[in-house]
């Protein structure tokens, strides 16, 4: 198909007041097409004044942060707080489809700026909010920054080794996860509100603890508490099984190396490598032959691979672990990535020119490639007011956006009632992706098969008493809201069945290596012979390209790959990177920001499309500034454990308990003064060991042991409100037990209990972080193993019963 000449979302404008956890929001916007103007004040944003700086020389063009986050935007200076700078606001969102600001709850209605004022002004506004704790609820006055989000939210608490404190996961993923949820949750009130009559905008509001609460859903699934009683752990280099992922190669690299213990032909392949390396003797018994006797000895399996990764260099390890179908992946950093063979050939970094730096600078390019519209040219970060006589001069040509009938703030459908998915995603990833759809009211049908059973229905935290398929909590979090049928795919009568359900669907998702569709007669050539507007997403770990598309990888291995493992931890530590499979939650968000721009494409073209997404890619393009920093300045960015260039002090705080800590961040002198005195400490303010940044940061050892003796002798909830109190930024590093029961405000409202009226189990549930404003998603237990098979081949394909019943007989229905 030939590309279109105008990107997704060509035509839509979008005003971006973001702070920081939210400059990723205009990015992505930008990335797909839309015409994002960056609004400043006259001095510039304190984007400009992150670390590090382009060649280290400070100036407020020069800070990479900006020049990463800023990429893809017009920039325009006005000042919110004087009635010029406002009147020129109102004229831009008049004009206007979306706005995005980060402003503390309150803060723009104190201005006359705040989503009720601009409703009235343009009706059909998409009006973003990210703020560390949404506009609800008891924390919502509270500050924070990405520490507080991701301590807050359990994703920080499982990362690292027992004795050490808690690992930030690196690069800000508290804010990338605010924005991958900002970005899809907005696309979708966009083709909602675009498919209403009425053209009604919606309030789309993101807490970045819900976020990144999100990521947890695997390691530190809300259910391993409220069945078990059982609290996951910070375990280093091991497994939640008791074996390990992470080995040290003959060249001292890293390598994520997974056996899939559960997968007859896969154990047989590792054994052969074994046997030619003289390594199998462990394993002659027939024993091992059986899965659970393997998965009770994984230390014999670690020793063996550790064997096995000490003769070789890793890139031989991962080849040939690769050619065996192991899940085997190399820990990168920044340099690694940029000379990777794979991504070269892919073209996945990109060259943009800055003429007032005097040189080119190479960064990622988005992780989207569409068939049909393309990815919009990049624009470099603006400098500061650089567009604004070709902005405001464009004011009077623009017509203002109006809507029929004034937005009403009352319950409305679903934004995606009438969507139809045909999903085969299966583990993680994609499951959870289409599960977004269907919580948004999209009716996704999740054809699976006994024949070939999705794992994650068998692997994973089962409630007390025996396991089902139909019980497991991981699956039932990635699969709520869905519709279950099973089709052996090696039928023939299947696949026609299949294409039946195609033919009546708008979407197609799967997350397959690139052609296990096409071997099925499915691919996108085939299916659009079916349907042909149908929108395909086939999202692999590697892309449908390159020498490694064939690659395959659970999550901790595409987060290796993808460089995050290496831009977090302590120094002084193996890479050990992040315990939560984040890939496989972060990569959804993706995943349906593509989709969403896709069929807004179509809803105004008719034109259907293929979407490759690549998960790796996805994840390098949450790295924020790391591939700059090595490109531009020749740096590989350093592991700082919790410390920051930009906060100090930052980091988890021991206090009063076993395990127990609190995360705090300081950003200034100002805030520094209020933390003393909230440690009656007054004179540590005026110390000049302590009384600047560049003191405090001299001497930053001794800082945190001075505030870690205030908080050993403190309940970590208490010092949390006491030091917000102060104005100082604080979070508890919250772990299962306070997500499920102590947090004020997750247990019932994003941790949310499912059941079933025929079965004595309760669910707990990670309700969707985005929250569109009259919109109430309410959520249904994922379906057993072929619940709809009588519905959905008899009410929507037309099935006579005896044809059904033959199909059955015959187990194409299987």
């Amino acid at each position: 198909m030939a590309p279109n000449s105008e990107p997704q979302l060509s035509g839509l404008r979008v005003i971006d007041l973001a702070g920081e956890s939210g400059l990723f929001v205009g990015r992505q916007l930008g990335e797909l097409g839309a015409d994002v103007i960056r609004v400043e004040p006259p001095e510039g944003d304190a984007s400009r004044l992150r670390k590090p700086y382009l060649e280290g020389e400070v100036g407020i063009e020069r800070s990479l942060y900006h020049l990463h986050f800023n990429a893809n935007k017009r920039g325009v200076t006005l000042d919110i707080h004087c009635p010029e700078g406002r009147e020129r606001l109102l004229s831009l969102v008049e004009t206007s489809d979306i706005l995005v600001e980060t402003a503390a709850p309150g803060e723009m209605d104190e201005l006359g700026i705040g989503y009720d004022d601009l409703k009235t002004l343009n009706p059909g506004l998409l009006y973003v909010t990210i703020t560390p704790f949404g506009q609800k609820g008891p924390l919502r006055n509270y500050r924070g920054n990405d520490l507080i989000g991701v301590a807050t939210s359990g994703l920080m608490y499982i990362n690292g080794f027992p004795e050490d404190p808690p690992n930030q996961p690196g690069a800000e993923q508290g804010y990338h996860m605010a924005s991958l949820v900002a970005v899809s949750g907005t696309l979708t009130a966009l083709v909602a509100r675009d498919r209403d009559p009425t053209h009604k905008g919606f309030r789309i509001d993101v807490s970045m603890q819900e976020a990144a609460s999100m990521a947890t859903l695997q390691t530190a699934n809300a259910n391993i508490f409220t069945w078990h009683g059982q609290i996951p752990k910070r375990i280093g280099l091991k497994t939640m099984a008791g074996g390990r992922s992470l080995y040290q190669c003959l060249d001292g690299k890293w390598i994520s190396f997974t056996v899939p213990l559960g997968t007859p032909p896969l154990w047989a392949a590792f054994v052969r490598w074994l046997e030619e390396e003289g390594l199998d003797e462990p394993f002659s018994g027939d024993d091992w032959n059986d899965a659970g006797y393997r998965s009770e000895r994984a230390s014999v399996i670690t020793a063996a691979i550790t064997a096995l990764t000490s003769r070789y260099d890793r890139a031989h390890i991962f080849h040939e672990g690769q050619r065996r179908r192991m899940l085997v992946m190399p820990v990168n950093d920044a340099r690694d990535l940029t000379e990777d063979d794979h991504l070269r050939e892919r073209l996945f970094f990109s060259a943009t020119n800055h003429p007032h730096l005097g040189q080119l600078i190479t960064d990622v390019a988005p992780p989207y490639r569409f068939s049909a519209t393309p990815i919009s040219a990049r624009r470099a970060a603006p400098k500061l007011g650089e567009h604004n006589q070709e902005v405001f001069s464009q004011l009077a040509d623009r017509e203002p956006r109006k809507s029929p009938n004034p937005p009403s703030t009352a319950n409305r459908g679903l934004p995606l009632d009438g969507i139809r998915v045909a999903d085969f995603g299966w583990m993680i990833a994609g499951p959870a992706t289409s599960r977004i759809l269907a919580d948004f009211g999209a009716e996704v049908i999740k054809i699976e098969s006994q024949a070939r059973l999705d794992n994650i229905r068998a692997i994973g935290i089962q409630p007390p008493g025996p396991g089902a398929i139909d019980t497991n909590a991981v699956f039932n979090d990635v699969n709520t809201s869905k519709r279950s049928v099973t089709l052996n795919m090696n039928h023939p009568r299947a696949i026609e069945l299949v294409k039946e359900i195609v033919r009546q669907s708008d979407f197609v998702t799967n997350n397959f290596t690139p052609e296990r569709m096409a071997r099925w007669g499915l691919g996108y050539d085939e299916i659009r012979r079916v349907k042909p507007d149908i929108i395909m997403l086939n999202m692999p770990v590697m892309g449908s390209s390159g020498p490694y598309k064939d690659y395959g990888s659970y999550g901790n291995g595409v987060i290796a790959y993808s460089g995050l493992s290496m831009s977090m931890g302590f120094p002084d530590r193996p890479p050990t990177g992040m315990a939560a499979l984040y890939s496989d939650f972060s990569a959804p968000y993706f995943g349906v920001s593509a989709m969403m721009a896709a069929l807004y494409h179509r809803d105004r073209t008719g034109q259907g499309q293929f979407i490759d997404l690549s998960q790796s890619e996805t994840t390098i393009n949450l790295l924020g500034t790391d591939i700059l920093e090595y490109t531009a300045n020749g740096a590989i960015p350093p592991r700082q454990g919790n410390r920051s260039r930009d906060y100090c002090p930052h980091g988890a705080y021991p206090c009063a308990g076993d395990d127990r800590w609190c995360a705090i961040a300081v950003s200034n002198d100002e805030e520094w003064g209020q933390l003393c005195k909230a440690m009656a400490r007054p004179e540590l303010a005026r110390d000049a060991c302590f009384a600047t940044d560049e003191a405090r940061r001299e001497h930053e050892d001794e800082l945190d042991e001075l505030i870690s003796s205030w908080t050993r002798q403190r309940d970590a909830w208490d010092v949390m409100r006491t030091l917000q109190n102060q104005g100082v930024m604080a979070g508890v590093v919250s772990d299962l037990e306070d997500m499920t029961t102590r947090d004020p405000w997750l247990p019932g409202n994003h941790l949310v209990p499912l059941s079933r009226d025929d079965e004595d189990i309760t669910f707990a549930t990670h309700a969707q972080p985005a929250h569109l404003e009259g919109v109430s998603p309410t959520l249904r237990r994922a379906p057993r193993l072929g619940e709809y098979n009588e519905e959905v081949f008899k009410e929507l394909l037309g099935i006579s019963g005896d044809e059904f019943v033959q199909l059955l007989i015959d187990e194409a229905i299987y």
